[in-house]
């Protein structure tokens, strides 16, 4: 057991060091930093020029409400890129820190040794968009911070049920939408778990609602001044509606990230075997429903994730390319019904409601947030200590690959 001690924080030891390289060396694994910091550069410019009420939002270049912008000038008075930098590397850490603790307050009972714990946690310096939101000081890192934060109070809440720890996590969650208003999702799932439905005018649910309502007021404030969702620039260039093609899109990114939890439901090919032969029929309906909504519909070839951009790297066409997505992505639904408890399923449904009124999906806004929601929210806490080492080598290589991949693609 001490050499497998020793090789964990060896291996955790080489993951934060590919992390430091990637910092040094300007690494871009997401494909967009490069113009993107451009767009980020634009609006911190805006605000070092300007008070916030007098920020013209018209030449504000982002989707996204501006904490990341107000947080910079709270910590400096004129932002640098160098101040981006270091500010969110300083993030970076933090995420992985609170990620530990968030883990290992979750599995205290099971006594896994922290340095499976500390392995699987530095895994999130893998992360494709971690890393180049933090390399390109990208606006993008203080959602997952939040995001990250309010799991982890969320955790303690369930552990003492103290109203301190709730009230904590419900302000975490509403500056997580503070950064991104697509997190609305997380705000919505916590609802759905904090409110006891039962006792709908008990004292508990009138100070969840009063407390996001406190919140979330300055959110409405610039859904205001903008006279809408989004920034004035950003009304012009993208839409809101429903788009029935983002559904099995989003659910083939998801089905990204939950690969190595497969592994653990699947332990051999008996029961893979018997996943199919309980579900194909529903699989081939969905299946089928899927693949005429892909195949009907306008596909761009910027955004829609990993998948599909490893089907058009292979130059399928329009046919097989709608029934591969459409197929894996009727399985891992199928997979998610069958093996997720009702409350994880809720919040996927969310997920996938949210998202699905955005006409361009990108891998980003689902990387590195699923691997973190997935560790603190889905893995079982019954999980076999066999299991939960295995599940930590496979993701390490699994997320390695997906890095190399990254930069392979985006450096063709």
């Amino acid at each position: 057991m001490k050499n497998f001690f020793n090789i964990n924080y060896l291996l955790s030891i080489i993951v934060f060091a590919s992390f430091i390289f990637g910092l040094i060396a300007n690494e871009n694994s997401s494909g967009g930093a490069e113009q993107d910091v451009i767009a980020i550069l634009n609006n911190v410019e805006l605000f070092n020029n300007y008070t916030l009420s007098k920020i013209p939002w018209d030449k504000y270049n982002s989707t996204s409400l501006p904490l990341f912008y107000i947080s910079l000038k709270l910590l400096f008075n004129e932002v640098s890129f160098s101040d981006m930098i270091l500010t969110n590397f300083l993030i970076s850490i933090s995420i992985f820190i609170i990620f530990f603790y968030s883990i290992k307050m979750k599995f205290a009972e099971v006594k896994i040794e922290n340095s499976y714990l500390f392995l699987l946690s530095t895994i999130i310096f893998l992360s494709p968009y971690l890393r180049s939101s933090t390399f390109w000081g990208l606006e993008e890192i203080i959602g997952i911070f939040f995001f990250t934060l309010s799991l982890f109070f969320y955790e303690k809440y369930k552990k003492n049920k103290k109203i301190l720890f709730m009230i904590v996590c419900l302000l975490s969650a509403s500056l997580t939408l503070f950064s991104r208003q697509s997190y609305i999702f997380l705000v919505f799932f916590l609802l759905f778990e904090l409110i006891n439905f039962k006792k709908i005018f008990e004292k508990k649910n009138i100070y969840i609602v009063f407390f996001l309502c406190l919140f979330n007021l300055p959110i409405l404030y610039f859904f205001f001044i903008w006279n809408g969702l989004l920034p004035p620039q950003a009304q012009e260039t993208r839409s809101l509606s429903i788009y029935l093609v983002q559904i099995p899109i989003i659910i083939s990114i998801l089905f990204i990230y939950f690969i190595p939890t497969i592994l653990i439901n699947f332990e051999s090919r008996n029961s893979l075997i018997k996943f199919f032969e309980k579900s194909y029929i529903y699989i081939f309906l969905i299946s089928i429903l899927f693949f005429l909504v892909i195949y009907f519909s306008d596909l761009r070839f910027i955004g829609g994730g990993a998948f599909l951009k490893i089907m058009y790297l292979i130059k399928l066409n329009k046919f097989f390319l709608s029934l591969l997505t459409s197929l894996f992505s009727a399985v891992f639904l199928i997979y998610l019904i069958f093996y997720f408890e009702t409350r994880i399923i809720i919040f996927f449904l969310i997920i996938v409601s949210i998202f699905c009124s955005i006409d361009l999906i990108f891998q980003e806004y689902f990387d590195p947030i699923s691997f973190i929601a997935i560790n603190i929210l889905f893995l079982s806490k019954s999980i076999k200590l066999t299991k939960f080492y295995l599940y930590t080598y496979f993701s390490l290589v699994y997320y390695s690959v997906f890095l190399i991949g990254s930069l392979f693609y985006y450096n063709l």
